[in-house]
This record gives C-alpha cells, sequence and structure tokens, in this order.
C-alpha cells in the first residue's frame, strides 16, 4: 500500500496569503496526491480494487476520503482534516507522532518538488519500499520537527 510519506502538502499560494489553517494545509496534501494519482496511474490500475480502495473512484471521490481519513491510502486510521487543529495533528498525518512543529517554507517547497516529479518518479517515491521505489525530496522529510 502507499507509504505514508505523500499524504501532506501545501500551495505556494498558501505561503502568499498568509498562514493558512492545518485543515487547509491537511487538504491540500490531499489534493495533490489525488490529483498526481490519477494523474499518473494507468487506466487498468485505477480500475483495481486495490487502488479504489486507497483513493476511490474518481479524483472528487479521492478528495472525500482522504479528506475524512489522510491516512487511507497507507491502510491507517489518521486525522480528518476538519479535526487538525494542530501542527502535532498535521505531523502526524504525515507518520511522525513525536513532531510538534509544522514548517510550512519546507512543506510549499517539497509540494512544489513532487509536482515536478515524471510520473513514474512521483509514482516511486510514493511507496519507497516497494519495487523500485525510491525516497522522497529530501525537503519533504524536513516538514515537521
Amino acid at each position: 500500500m502507499r507509504g505514508l510519506a505523500i499524504v501532506l502538502g501545501v500551495t505556494s499560494a498558501a505561503l502568499l496569503t498568509g498562514c493558512p489553517s492545518q485543515e487547509s494545509l491537511c487538504k491540500s496534501g490531499v489534493d495533490q496526491v489525488c490529483e498526481r494519482e490519477y494523474e499518473c496511474q494507468p487506466q487498468q490500475v485505477q480500475e483495481s480494487s486495490q487502488f479504489q480502495a486507497a483513493f476511490g473512484t474518481s479524483v472528487q471521490n479521492c478528495k472525500d476520503l482522504l479528506y475524512a481519513n489522510p491516512l487511507r491510502p497507507a491502510g491507517a486510521q489518521g486525522i480528518a482534516c476538519v479535526d487538525v487543529k494542530t501542527d502535532a495533528q498535521l505531523c502526524s498525518n504525515l507518520g511522525i507522532s513525536t513532531a510538534t512543529t509544522f514548517d510550512l517554507t519546507n512543506a510549499v517547497s517539497c509540494k512544489d518538488e513532487r509536482k515536478k516529479l515524471e510520473c513514474s518518479a512521483f509514482l516511486a517515491q510514493v511507496n519507497p519500499s516497494g519495487p523500485g521505489g525510491q525516497p522522497p525530496p529530501a525537503i519533504c522529510n524536513q516538514r515537521c520537527k
């Protein structure tokens, strides 16, 4: 199943418009995951029961499911975006339950780096422990402290 590493990001515009809420940061990360999964996965994969169990049946269905549980692709229970109120909760949804500070600048850089990845590289870093896997961009590991 997909790793926890991809679940959260932010938009570059969020940095320019002041401090976005933790809920909007959570949703922004989900948006990128869903949009890239549906952009990058072949139709045959999208139609598989395993993919649909993790990412739903459409981009919007994916967003609805992952807003409710951002860790769904990893087969875990996360905090619903609407309930994310602290940096520690944002970091928990990234699989870093001991972190208490979310670094917005690094999160924006992470999201921008992931946006630049070719589909094959994006999918390889989504599941770094799988066949052909690779780690996410280094900045992504610096979103939480």
